[in-house]
């Protein structure tokens, strides 16, 4: 092959007019990338060969104009002969095309691929329908790719230049959101590629990184083929930059992904890259020369001169495929190589789950973390982009697997709760990447780990010796000389200099408050100079505050609770993995289990996080039940180990002494607001617990309480021995747990402490406690709690919030009506008053599982027939051209729903055997349900969505239809779903308010973007944004399915009374906002749009019935 040239662009994004908000912007990035490929070209007298573009060209695979007149610009700058070399991705999927009844998803999945790859007359009435539109776009760039028009995907051979390339369709199965995991390759397509290429070199364009998106089970059967018979394979996507080199014993092949070209991307960046390929006999040779969008004092592209390791402020970098002895790098470089002794230490220490103090009597449990480990996630930051974009069907998801997050930003400081999974997590990412099979954006990093609760030892003890500024190399030299971890600190600088070192600092909860704002200091000013690398920072919620905010602020995530779906994943996986049992038994208790958690609603507080989740695994394989609250968890719990560590029949009140101690040890520490305490304190609590016998001299009772604390401290499972000498309980929920049972077994009064933050979660479990062995005594507590008055208002709502959690944790049977009713009204009080969304949100959940009585059938108000002002007029700027003309348009009387419909009602339909139901369902309606063997909305058993006051989620349109059949004929009245004209005028009002509360955004009012939320809220906390009907949640919350076909030019020419929108359609209508999207989609002459079969979790509906 002779040397050849390529101009490698993706992700361009193109949108309509309408959808574009920053179009101006868009089109200086579009001027300045044009002028800046053409410099490049001119400047370093290039003859441009190829243009290859990776994909997604448009938005939502139909807005090709702009990209013709882009790529006609383009050509204009090129030489003549240039080739142009799409290849289609996601976005360049028509969704409008995507046959709903029928799922390409399943195809992959249900490991049909080949066959179906096979069938031409599916691959023209299920793939190649979905792309006429880019495939007209595609032969107008290049009209001989294609041999024919029922291809799907492409080869050119150029003799000339010995090459061949294999333009490959990854999107074929792409159809939702949900392409993750679903779509492949499939073997046909890859091998009939390879097929038609005959040229020594192959290189492959594709739109999908060939990690992380496939369906493993098929694509992983051809990958290594690919790498084989490949030299070179360009993608997009991911809009970032990537670069790798994957070496067989046998070939090597070099992996170039793309930034996104021209697209405003608050994802990832905006670039291109030339790429100068030269075939020689030991394998090719490649250079890549990177740019990238620079927007800080003016739009401009520059060089990238970061982008690969040893680049050295050159605008370009070289790989190559030669084999390893033929290379000549120039200069000696020390190589990244991670000591196998390090390797060793790590699977030792860090490759299992220490559970011990969960297990079952007599039993020692020990778990391989891998088989495990449940993924953690966090909001993801780069979901805003998509308040921006409108449809549904390609949204990102509103949270992120940490450890992906992590190999996109330098930093993470993470929060979570005890038990939430952060010393697992660290323990994960160290194993999973010294042993070669971590994240792929992670490999080849060093994971230096280091524990806070021994590490703080190491920097006090170099206070007490100097005052002088310290910096952190020094102390991390001595905690690895000191941990034994056999990783020289020689390694670890190399790492570091080479930008390759992770850094994981776990435990800053465990740092005493006296020098934590000191050592987070240092940490912070040792990651500021170490930018290249990355660092990961974690603790409970009050050591992650102060100085750790105020240094790390930018990059502060939280932990999120564990979903319905990583719960029925990790139960049959614990089974598997330490029940001892076959597979297919462990596999029927796990399928026992999970159906017993999902009707009992007062579970999900001990699922979730991983460490109570485990706890209930081994308890449900004993008894076969699940604990019916959390106290009654612990207790259990307790109980196993003092029976199993303790009891003998020699001394038959032992078990119970050294629970006595742990108990008064637990409520001492707690009481001084510790989380460590010294040895000798320790033992002093115990002489307080053992008195010394009469006649006993005093240097045997010391021996004698010295010998049962050398018991107790190792064997209990409840302690740890720090480094430094102090003790600790293993997980302060343990410590706050002992301490409550310490108040009820010595009746001390639990008042003083009511009003200390630090003991609220005691509170809870002390009357959890209680609560499991007098109804009326707990309930008594509650009512105390409730009724003790405080000076200020945010003290009073606080206290209600903390009896009404109390009272929200019992038994509903163990619940008085009268101490229910009373927190109620506490609760209604919090939610409309001036509290802060937390405390409203907060009040508005709990008052949803003691029972919410605002929510009921005949939650209607009247809407008085008369006119309204329909639209948006043309100098709001803020409107999109489908909202005009605005007009005057009369609507008659109609009754509307106070909020969008919950949980709670929704579940009357689903247990009154609505999805059994033909009747109440369209025909297209009833074939969708009957094709997917529907029987509940999509995330009907994920707490996150599921509230019994929360909108009801993931739901299609005809599942709202067969609702509000049911309820029509359940109660006589005629219900359905409102017109988007109905849904708008209940909104804004006769005023043509821009929102339902007036005509200024304010974050405070709805649940949108801007609140920060990220997911749905129990309907009517926000009383204020409330619209002039009365009506709640009209902004933001939940999109909510209106009757209505959409038609964007339906405006101009609708009827001037009850419209009631196009006589059909591809999309129907929704309307309101929802918490996904920012203010300007929570406007009340906003519309949008989706395929009726759309279940995301920001989609609900609110019904109208008829007067």
């Amino acid at each position: 092959m002779s040397k050849i040239t390529i101009l490698h662009l993706s992700d361009i994004h193109f949108k309509e007019n309408k959808d574009d908000e920053r179009k101006a912007y868009r089109e200086n990035v579009r001027a300045k990338m044009l002028a800046k490929i053409k410099e490049h070209i001119e400047k370093n007298n290039l003859d441009l060969d190829f243009v290859a573009v990776t994909g997604d060209i448009t938005f939502s695979g139909k807005e090709y104009g702009e990209a013709k007149d882009f790529f006609k610009e383009l050509k204009s700058k090129l030489p003549e002969k240039t080739v142009f070399l799409p290849v289609p991705g996601n976005h360049d999927v028509d969704r409008r095309d995507v046959n709903e009844f029928f799922s390409l998803h399943d195809i992959v999945r249900d490991k049909k691929t080949e066959k179906f790859l096979e069938n031409k007359k599916e691959i023209k009435n299920s793939i190649n329908v979905k792309f006429k539109a880019y495939r007209k776009f595609s032969d107008s760039l290049n009209s001989a790719l294609y041999e024919s028009k029922d291809d799907y995907f492409w080869v050119k051979n150029f003799a000339d230049k010995d090459v061949s390339f294999l333009g490959l369709n990854s999107a074929w199965a792409s159809e939702s959101k949900e392409d993750r995991h679903n779509i492949t390759l499939g073997h046909p397509q890859v091998m009939g590629a390879f097929k038609k290429s005959n040229c020594s070199t192959r290189i492959l364009l594709m739109h999908h990184p060939l990690f992380e998106w496939f369906f493993e089970e098929d694509f992983g059967g051809y990958r290594n083929e690919i790498f084989r018979r490949c030299g070179l394979i360009l993608h997009g996507h991911a809009h970032f930059d990537t670069a790798w080199l994957v070496e067989t014993p046998s070939s090597s092949c070099i992996n170039l992904g793309a930034n996104a070209s021209y697209t405003d991307d608050k994802k990832g960046f905006i670039g291109f890259q030339f790429i100068e390929i030269e075939s020689r006999e030991e394998g090719l040779s490649v250079r890549v020369s990177p740019y990238i969008l620079d927007t800080r004092e003016a739009i401009a592209f520059f060089p990238d001169t970061r982008r690969w390791e040893g680049q050295k402020g050159k605008p370009y970098f070289d790989l190559d495929t030669f084999p390893t002895a033929t290379k000549n790098r120039g200069e000696i470089v020390q190589p990244l190589t991670i000591p196998q002794g390090y390797k060793n230490w790590i699977k030792e220490f860090h490759s299992t789950m220490s559970i011990e103090e969960l297990a079952r009597r007599g039993e020692v449990i020990t778990v391989s973390l891998p088989e495990v480990y449940i993924p953690l996630e966090t909001a993801n930051p780069f979901y805003k982009i998509e308040e921006l974009e409108k449809k549904h069907a390609s949204k990102e998801s509103a949270t992120i697997d940490i450890e992906e997050l992590l190999g996109q930003l330098d930093y993470i400081l993470l929060r979570g709760q005890a038990g939430m999974g952060k010393t697992t997590l660290i323990k994960h990412l160290a194993y999973t990447i010294t042993q070669g099979f971590g994240p792929l954006s992670l490999r080849g990093y060093l994971p230096v780990v280091v524990f806070l609760k021994d590490f703080w030892l190491i920097f006090n003890e170099a206070l007490e010796s100097s005052r002088k500024m310290m910096t952190l190399e020094p102390l991390l030299k001595t905690y690895l000389d000191r941990s034994k971890c056999q990783l020289p600190w020689e390694i670890v600088s190399n790492y570091l200099s080479r930008g390759k070192a992770l850094f994981l600092f776990d435990g800053l909860d465990e740092v005493p408050e006296t020098i934590g704002p000191e050592l987070v200091d240092i940490i912070a000013n040792f990651r500021f100079e170490n930018k290249k690398n990355r660092f990961l920072i974690t603790g409970r919620p009050h050591g992650v505050a102060g100085k750790a905010i105020e240094r790390f602020r930018e990059h502060l995530f939280d932990i999120e609770y564990i979903d319905n779906n990583k719960i029925e994943d990790f139960i049959p996986k614990w089974f598997r993995a330490v029940s001892g049992q076959a597979t297919g038994l462990a596999d029927l208790t796990a399928h026992d289990m999970i159906a017993d958690i999902r009707p009992h609603g007062h579970v999900a507080v001990f699922t979730q996080n991983p460490l109570l989740l485990t706890a209930v695994c081994i308890l449900y394989s004993v008894g076969k039940r699940i604990p019916e609250q959390r106290s009654d968890l612990y207790d259990r719990i307790v109980a196993n180990l003092m029976y199993r560590r303790f009891h003998d029949p020699a001394e038959p009140d032992k078990s119970s002494v050294v629970l006595e101690y742990l108990m008064r040890l637990a409520f001492e520490m707690h009481k001084k607001n510790l989380k460590t305490l010294e040895v000798a304190d320790a033992i002093d609590v115990l002489k307080e617990c053992i008195p010394q016998e009469n006649d006993e001299p005093l240097s045997d009772y010391k021996r004698r309480i010295d010998s049962l604390f050398n018991e107790i401290e190792p064997n209990c499972g409840l302690l740890n021995r720090l480094s430094g000498g102090e003790i600790e309980f293993t997980h302060l929920t343990f410590q706050e747990f002992l301490a409550a049972k310490h108040l009820i077994y010595t009746e001390l009064d639990y008042a003083e402490f009511i009003e200390k933050d630090w003991w609220e979660e005691t509170i809870l479990l002390y009357a959890g406690i209680k609560n499991l062995t007098t109804k009326e005594g707990s309930n008594k507590l509650v009512k105390q709690i409730l009724n003790t008055s405080q000076k200020d208002e945010k003290s009073q709502r606080r206290l209600w919030l903390l009896g009404s959690k109390a009272l929200r944790d019992f038994q509903p049977i163990k619940r008085n009506d009268e101490v229910v009713a009373l927190a109620r009204e506490k609760l209604y009080e919090v939610i409309e008053s001036d509290a802060s969304l937390e405390e409203r949100f907060e009040a508005g959940e709990i008052v949803g599982t003691l029972g919410d009585l605002r929510i009921k059938v005949d939650n209607m108000v009247l809407v008085k027939g008369g006119k309204f002002m329909r639209g948006s007029s043309e100098d709001d700027a803020d409107a999109y051209p489908e909202e005009k003309p605005q007009r005057e348009i009369y609507i008659d009387d109609f009754m509307i729903g106070k909020y969008p419909v919950t949980n709670e009602e929704f579940k009357e339909f689903v247990d009154d055997g609505g999805y059994d139901r033909e009747e109440f369902w369209t025909r297209e309606g009833w074939r969708w349900r009957e094709k997917n063997k529907i029987f509940k909305p999509r995330y009907w058993h994920d707490r996150k969505w599921n509230g019994s006051n929360f909108p009801v989620v993931g739901i299609i349109w005809y599942e709202a239809e067969a609702y509000a059949n049911w309820l029509s004929k359940r109660t006589e009245h005629p219900y359905r779903l409102p017109t988007e004209a109905e849904c708008e005028k209940a909104a804004r009002g006769i005023g043509g308010y821009k929102y339902p509360w007036g005509d200024e955004f304010d974050k405070n009012l709805c649940n949108s973007s801007e609140s920060g939320l990220y997911h749905t809220s129990p309907v009517g906390i926000f009383p204020k944004g409330k619209s002039p009907y009365g009506c709640f949640d009209m902004a933001g919350n939940v999109w909510e399915w209106c009757s209505d076909w959409y038609n964007d030019k339906y405006y101009g020419n609708s009827p001037d009374r009850n419209p009631k929108g196009p006589s059909s359609g591809a999309d129907r209508v929704f309307r309101g906002g929802s918490w996904l999207h920012g203010a300007r989609y929570c406007r009340s002459a906003y519309r949008d749009l989706s395929v009726p079969r759309d279940r995301s979790s920001d989609l609900g509906f609110r019904l109208l019935r008829e007067p």
